[in-house]
């Protein structure tokens, strides 16, 4: 995991736990205090992509009205995930141009997301943030 997630950790005061689960990660609580678990295994530009989304989920998830529990409507959950989804591409999107050295309008969406094994379902998404 590189830094920039660690740091954003840190300052949340999330921790992080591996174990073996079907899910790639999620955010649950042990004792009052958020806990990240993360799936064994994942390869580190995946994990950060995961770290990324969860950050999205634990900063995001109560700033939009929602209606529904994220577990019995799948309303709920969409707009959850998309939010989530959004808050990780953004960030990974503002890395990539800084890396880069590059300006929205260079950007190819498609080219983009394969270069983070990024599913070619969230171009639509790319192209918003894009636009922005």
């Amino acid at each position: 995991m590189d830094l920039t997630h660690q740091r954003k950790l840190k300052e949340r005061g999330i921790k992080i736990a591996y174990a073996q689960i079907e899910e790639e990660g999620f955010i649950t609580y042990y004792q009052g205090q958020p806990v990240m678990m993360l799936q064994e295994g994942l390869p580190e530009i995946r994990e950060n992509e995961v770290v990324a989304h969860e950050l999205g989920h634990y900063d995001h998830d109560n700033d939009a009205v929602v209606y529904g529990n994220y577990k019995d409507s799948d309303r709920a959950r969409t707009v959850m995930e998309g939010q989530a989804n959004d808050a990780m591409l953004k960030q990974t999107l503002s890395e990539y141009l800084n890396y880069n050295d590059l300006t929205p309008k260079e950007i190819n969406p498609v080219q983009f997301l394969q270069s983070y094994g990024l599913s070619m379902g969230l171009e639509d998404n790319v192209n918003g943030l894009l636009r922005m």
